[in-house]
C-alpha cells in the first residue's frame, strides 16, 4: 500500500508541476473529465486514495497524517456523490474561472501535499 501512496504522491507532484508551468494546459486536461465517466473516476480515485491511506497508515512515518487524509478522501467521495454530476461540473467550471496566479498558488499547496504523501511512505 505504501507504494501506491507514493505513486499517487508522484502523480500529484507531476500534475501540479505541469499545472504551474502550463495552467491552461492543466485546465484543458481537467475539462476532459467533465462528463459522467470523469465524475465516477473522481469518486473512485478518492475512494482508492482513502482506503489505501488508511491501510498504509500503520506502516508509514506519520500514521495520523495518512488516517486523516484517508478519512478526508472518503468523505470527499461521499460529498461528490451527494452533489452529483451538476455540482461536479460547477466545481470544474469554478476552477476554470480562477485567475492563473491564484490557480498557480493552489498548485503550490498541491505540490506540497504530493511531496508529503511521498515522504510519509519512507520509500523515496
Amino acid at each position: 500500500m505504501l507504494s501506491l501512496i507514493a505513486l499517487v504522491g508522484i502523480l500529484i507532484v507531476f500534475a501540479c508541476t505541469y499545472g504551474m508551468a502550463n495552467p491552461s494546459g492543466l485546465l484543458e486536461m481537467t475539462s476532459r473529465f467533465a462528463n459522467r465517466r470523469g465524475f465516477w473516476f473522481a469518486i473512485g480515485m478518492r475512494i482508492l486514495l482513502g482506503a489505501a491511506s488508511i491501510l498504509a497508515a500503520p506502516d508509514s512515518l506519520m500514521p495520523l497524517f495518512l488516517y486523516v487524509i484517508g478519512g478526508i478522501s472518503l468523505i470527499a467521495a461521499v460529498v461528490l456523490l451527494l452533489i452529483g454530476m451538476s455540482g461536479y461540473r460547477r466545481i470544474l467550471d469554478w476552477v476554470s474561472g480562477l485567475p492563473m496566479s491564484l490557480l498557480r498558488a493552489w498548485l503550490v499547496f498541491g505540490l506540497a501535499f504530493g511531496a508529503a504523501l511521498i515522504w510519509v511512505t519512507g520509500i523515496v
